[in-house]
């Protein structure tokens, strides 16, 4: 990882999870560079690897000591729970982690809000606070078609312009100029709002507090425990993801075997298309699912062992 520093810019490290190389770019209008960090996969456990983040942070850490001032500022974004395998993330002790060296962390919650709690201030971990958190009731019962929730830190909210401009972001207008609304909620949200989609999702998430968060996590956490050892018992289906899922949420994904050839202790062959495994669940056993992978591509190649060639020649 090479770092630049000069008193006309600072540098802002993006960490995020996934299997690429380290990609930068420049943002130009606020002088700041942006330099991407992809930390690997602990194989293990399914998730971005904790001690990769750490060994960065170090690394920046020593960068800031030696220029005498924050000049690069770590900024994490990582997904809390796959919606692939359900392996989740120790969201507070990660937090922690991070703000140890005076970072930001930020949480794609979209997969496991359904699932668990998100506690922006875990009582366990003081510093463990989750500055952003994104979450999508789209995905609790009775979620499409509900808006997205953006959770953040009062103390996050220093901008005066909002990310985007439009229609409902300013108080004036003039040939001489304009102003900004002082309501940051209203000035983040140019143009009309998701009214039904808003009252959707306060309807969704009120039938999901009548449920009973632990109540989900426990029924879920059985059903899956369950399904596990009945597909595991069939030596043609190959479950995606960590052996151990004591850390995972209700998500379980599988392939199928339609010509299985034995080399040894290995099962070999080719898999049947997901979207016949999911018409065949749908219309024949009534069970919904969904096939593919259309959201984590890279973390599909490499719980699919699609790597280096055999990656693209798949592509």
């Amino acid at each position: 990882m090479e770092m630049h520093c000069n008193r006309c810019s600072r540098e802002c490290v993006l960490f995020t999870g996934s299997h690429v190389e380290l990609a930068k770019t420049r943002t130009s209008p606020e002088a700041i560079e942006v330099e991407l960090v992809v930390l690997p996969l602990d194989s293990t456990k399914g998730i971005a690897s904790v001690e990769g983040l750490r060994e960065v942070l170090e690394q920046i850490s020593i960068f800031n000591r030696h220029h005498g001032a924050d000049y690069a500022i770590p900024v994490v974004i990582l997904s809390a729970c796959s919606n692939v395998t359900g392996a989740c993330q120790d969201m507070p002790s990660v937090s922690t982690l991070v703000h140890t060296f005076r970072g930001i962390i930020a949480w794609d919650c979209a997969a496991i809000a359904a699932h668990r709690k998100v506690d922006m201030n875990p009582v366990t971990h003081p510093e463990g606070y989750i500055d952003f958190a994104f979450i999508s009731p789209h995905k609790l019962l009775g979620g499409p078609g509900t808006s997205g929730i953006l959770l953040c830190k009062k103390k996050r909210q220093t901008n005066s312009i909002p990310t985007i401009c439009g229609g409902g972001t300013v108080e004036f207008v003039s040939s001489r100029g304009h102003y900004y609304i002082s309501d940051l909620e209203e000035r983040e949200e140019a143009g009309t709002p998701d009214i039904l989609g808003c009252i959707r999702a306060g309807a969704v998430y009120h039938i999901h507090t009548l449920l009973g968060i632990e109540s989900i996590a426990e029924e879920e956490s059985r059903m899956a425990s369950y399904l596990k050892e009945k597909l595991r018992g069939n030596s043609k289906i190959h479950i995606l993801g960590p052996k151990d899922r004591a850390h995972c949420a209700g998500i379980i994904s599988f392939n199928i075997l339609y010509n299985e050839n034995k080399t040894g202790h290995h099962h070999h062959g080719l898999y049947l298309h997901y979207n016949f495994v999911g018409c065949v669940l749908n219309d024949v056993f009534g069970i919904q699912a969904r096939g593919g992978c259309a959201c984590a591509g890279p973390y599909g190649e490499t719980l699919l062992g699609l790597g280096g060639v055999n990656g693209e020649r798949f592509e």
